[in-house]
């Protein structure tokens, strides 16, 4: 099945680049610009505080969701799990109870947050490194979309290129 036709938009210094290079500009993620492109930022949003408190939240009602699975985490963490899923199958109205302790406060301070924000730090620092091997072509199959005439194509001054199929090339744009 033949895609669509897909729009590239450009300003008038990319189009420029495009049409006499012959060519399009795979962009590097360290690139990307705004919210619509994938970003760490973009997935993980909140601060590592809200998340941390919004876990301790939720994590009662996630394991007693799952009291009859096994649990999947490395040990030590593995053996604690089964004993809390023990505990609550042998008594169901201990949710309610943790859950108003968690809410008193129970679970402030659980968390090391130093430790955290440099696991987190890491990981940003391996994805990004990871991602730079990688480069995207952003395209869209909207040629009237405001925001990319707008963001894109230097408030309409720009230009959206069509994008067709060269079926005789096998382009990579033949196929779904």
């Amino acid at each position: 099945m033949a895609l669509p036709p897909l729009y590239k938009y450009l300003d008038v210094q990319g189009a420029k680049l495009t049409l006499g290079n012959q060519t399009f500009k795979h962009a590097k993620p360290s690139d990307f610009n705004d919210t619509e492109d994938l970003t760490v930022k973009g997935v993980f949003p909140e601060a590592l505080e809200v998340a941390c408190k919004r876990a301790s939240e939720g994590v009662i009602d996630v394991i007693a969701a799952n009291l009859d699975a096994p649990p999947t985490c490395a040990s030590p963490m593995k053996e604690r799990l089964a004993l809390m899923q023990a505990a609550l199958r042998a008594d169901p109205s201990a949710v309610g109870r943790i859950k108003a302790d968690i809410a008193k406060g129970a679970m402030d301070g659980i968390y090391d947050m130093d430790r955290l924000r440099a696991t987190a730090e890491a990981t940003i620092t391996d994805v990004n490194a990871f991602m730079q091997g990688w480069r995207v072509l952003c395209v869209t199959t909207h040629r009237d979309s405001e925001k990319m005439w707008s963001s894109y194509a230097e408030n309409h001054k720009g230009i959206a290129l069509r994008i067709e199929a060269n079926v005789a090339k096998d382009s990579k744009f033949s196929e779904v």
